[in-house]
């Protein structure tokens, strides 16, 4: 047989063994089961008296042969690896200690009506559940009476295994051919649920348990991983995937799985062992068999085993996940020396100094003595003499410094699921599509379906009114985004054109931006060409990012407006589809997606691609967040933020760690296959929120990659989320148009709200 070993995760001790008994050259192995230290096969014997043997090996070394006068159908081994359970036609037997000083076989029962199919040991050893045909026996180890028999499926059971949640120890688990399941419990002898039929094309073949966690998988390849909460009688589907995404021109059927001890689910098929991370949801080759097809195979934990359909042999193995250095890679922090030839280095446009105009030019060809009084200098009321300042210097100072509260955000602040109906925001004109709040969440920037961007004061309680329009209503303005220093605002139409304008001082309409940099395409191809990336702010404020089909445009801006390209970066596909970067640091690093289904993160010290995350999800990337280091998260280490998240209408969030180059996590709790619905990361990088198409706002713990607060109110679809970046509130945004606001119930997070609304 020829193997293939594939990359990580990889394959220690792989080894072919033979059981050493007589006519194996002609047998047939018809059963295999492996634990962490007992490796044990049925095997069929072609002629003879003798039908078939049980061989078991411990470790390397083969202990024990048992003879049978009647076909082996099944083999199951105890997790203490201390018994052996096999099936014969019409009955039962256990083999204790196998290979030492009280080797004993007995029989435990002998009214099966056919020979017994499946076999399984609960976490204590002590019962047995056995599967013929529809019907489910429990047997007792000691004893030669069932412990009780379960009925209730149509048709045949394929699959059994018992919880080993020390919570919920009696739950036995069975899968069946019609694609369904069932999940029993033993102290009241009862089903205590059924599910649908997951796959009407392909019967189940195989489960797998571990705490709370159910997996199965399909004759085809499918695997579906679901959540049970007993206490609260709730069982619900996580995702399911289909590992034929790999090799789809290779048909195999799924023989075997169970869950690893490091976050992954082992799965065993006639030609390919796979792993998928539980937490990213990745699918990993481990073992690739190019000629041999295997026919029975067994998994426990990391320790498999396999038998061919062409020989008696059993390749046994470990699998063994090496620990991947996060030293090395990408991050947002990147340090070290920027070549000459950057685009960082490249030097701005001046910045233009309007010269001061002769308040009279014939006054100063004037003999000075003969002009009339008004134009004397020391009289204040003609106009040319020293003016005082002295106010609008204060109000401008006052907008260049706007002080961030020193005040640190709660680390381990409550779920922010408190609704603050005294803030809630309306807008009657239409539907909300992006939300921003800016770095001194004094200021909240609106973008709607159809109409003009708005800029709305916080708090909304004590501001409520106080709104500026930007731009006239002619035009629609998708995306919005704040300065470093909050006196501009950068919008994106349906055209591409980015517009820069000034926000340093109340007003309550905006006509004429100070800057526009216009989409290079022809009238007839610029409608319309808006396809998700927004422009924005890079580098504290140095640069304006823009998306131009493939290009990824760096322009220096140096206010009140002036702009130059500084260097232009092509990413594969057609259009960018969504972009983002750091703006509260110093940091080299661009993201963008592209309508291949690519994330491309984009170096602009050396002014290229630095790595490309391939087929990132089913479909284009519509959104990408990265977490915003500030003043209010000092305490949180750098390395923390080397993280982004990714949106698509594949209904599914990816979380990608920069230095491993790979998805981390992956949630896929919330509704999303038409929108373009935004997500953000929470100040203390504990939650992630996300919208959703069933009118709720989610809420995510990263840690454990589950949904831990619904937030409904809203009527329609929630288009965007925004976190405020000061103390713990949030914000969601829907087509509904309003806004409403959310915040902990923690005491400290209360007082800091308050703090700040006062």
């Amino acid at each position: 047989v020829k193997y293939k070993l594939v990359r990580y995760p990889h394959i220690m001790m792989l080894r072919g063994i033979v059981p050493q008994c007589e006519g194996i050259e002609t047998a047939v192995i018809s059963a295999v089961a492996v634990s962490s230290e007992l490796i044990a096969c049925g095997v069929s014997m072609a002629r003879g008296e003798i039908k078939s043997k049980l061989v078991v090996w411990r470790g390397s070394e083969q202990v024990a042969i048992v003879s049978e006068n009647s076909p082996m159908s099944t083999i199951a081994i105890d997790h203490e690896s201390s018994c052996i359970f096999y099936g014969l036609r019409n009955y039962g037997r256990i083999f204790e200690d196998p290979g030492g000083p009280a080797e004993t076989s007995l029989t435990i029962y002998s009214e099966f009506r056919d020979s017994p199919e499946n076999a399984c040991f609960d976490s204590s050893s002590l019962l047995i559940g056995v599967s013929e045909g529809i019907s489910i026996l429990v047997l007792r180890r000691n004893g030669e009476e069932a412990y009780a028999r379960l009925d209730g499926h149509r048709t045949r059971v394929t699959a059994l295994a018992f919880s080993d949640c020390q919570a919920y120890p009696w739950l036995l688990v069975s899968a069946a051919e019609d694609s369904s399941f069932k999940i029993w419990n033993l102290k009241d002898r009862i089903c205590t649920y059924e599910s649908a039929v997951l796959c009407p094309s392909s019967p189940l073949m195989a489960l797998a348990t571990h705490d709370y966690r159910l997996a199965f998988a399909s004759a085809d390849s499918r695997v579906w991983l679901w959540e049970m909460s007993p206490s609260n009688d709730t069982y619900r589907e996580l995702y399911h995937v289909d590992i034929n995404n790999i090799e789809k021109n290779c048909p195999e059927t799924t023989l075997a799985m169970d869950f690893g001890t490091q976050g992954q689910l082992y799965i065993a098929t006639s030609h390919r062992i796979m792993a998928i991370e539980l937490d990213s949801q990745q699918v990993v080759p481990i073992l690739q068999k190019n000629e041999a097809v295997s026919h029975r195979a067994s998994i426990h934990r990391d320790c498999l085993g396999l038998a061919t359909a062409f020989e008696s042999k059993i390749f046994t193995g470990i699998v063994a996940i090496p620990q991947q250095s996060t030293s090395s890679g990408l991050s947002f922090f990147t340090t070290g020396e920027i070549p000459k030839d950057s685009p960082l280095t490249k030097s701005p446009p001046r910045q233009k100094v309007q010269s001061k105009k002769k308040l009279l030019s014939s006054y100063d060809n004037r003999d000075k003595n003969n002009a009339p009084i008004i134009f004397h200098a020391k009289i204040k009321s003609s106009g040319y003499g020293k003016t005082n300042n002295k106010v609008a210097t204060t109000r401008k100072r006052m907008i260049h410094s706007r002080k961030v509260p020193c005040a640190e955000y709660p680390i381990h602040c409550g779920i922010l699921d408190i609704h603050q109906p005294q803030h809630d925001w309306v807008e009657k004109q239409g539907a909300l599509r992006s939300l921003v709040i800016s770095r001194d969440a004094r200021l909240a920037a609106i973008a709607l379906n159809d109409g003009p961007a708005l800029i709305q004061r916080l708090p909304v309680a004590k501001k409520r009114g106080q709104i500026t329009a930007i731009g006239c209503s002619d035009k629609q303005r998708v995306a919005v985004a704040f300065s470093y220093d909050t006196n501009w605002l950068v919008t994106t139409a349906t055209d591409s054109t980015v517009e820069i304008w000034p926000i340093s001082q109340y007003e309550t309409c905006l006509d004429d931006p100070i800057a526009t940099v216009k989409n290079s395409l022809s009238e007839d191809k610029r409608k319309n060409s808006y396809r998700g990336a927004a422009a924005r702010f890079f580098s504290l404020d140095r640069f304006l990012l823009c998306a131009q089909t493939n290009l990824i445009n760096m322009h220096h801006f140096v206010p009140p407006g002036n702009q130059k390209l500084a260097h232009s970066f092509e990413i594969p596909g057609q259009h960018a589809t969504a972009m983002t970067a750091l703006n509260s640091v110093l940091s080299p690093l661009i993201l963008a997606a592209s309508s291949n289904r690519d994330v491309v993160a984009l170096d602009a010290r050396i002014g290229n691609i630095a790595r490309v995350f391939n087929n990132a999800h089913a479909k284009p990337v519509h959104c990408l967040a990265t977490p915003e280091p500030s003043a209010a998260t000092s305490i949180i280490p750098q390395h923390h933020f080397d993280v982004f998240a990714t949106a698509a209408t594949d209904g599914v969030i990816a979380i990608w760690d920069l230095r491993m180059a790979r998805c981390v996590k992956r949630l896929s709790s919330h509704v999303n296959r038409r929108e373009h619905i935004n997500i953000a990361f929470s100040p203390c990088l504990r939650y992630l929120a996300s919208g959703s198409e069933d009118n709720c706002a989610l809420i995510y713990d990263l840690r454990s990659a589950a949904p831990i607060s619904r937030l409904k109110g809203h009527s329609d679809v929630v288009s965007s989320v925004a976190w405020n970046p000061l103390f713990p509130q949030f914000v969601s945004a829907s087509y509904d148009g309003r806004l409403l606001f959310y915040t902990s119930s923690d005491d400290s997070a209360s007082e800091n709200t308050g703090e700040l609304n006062s």
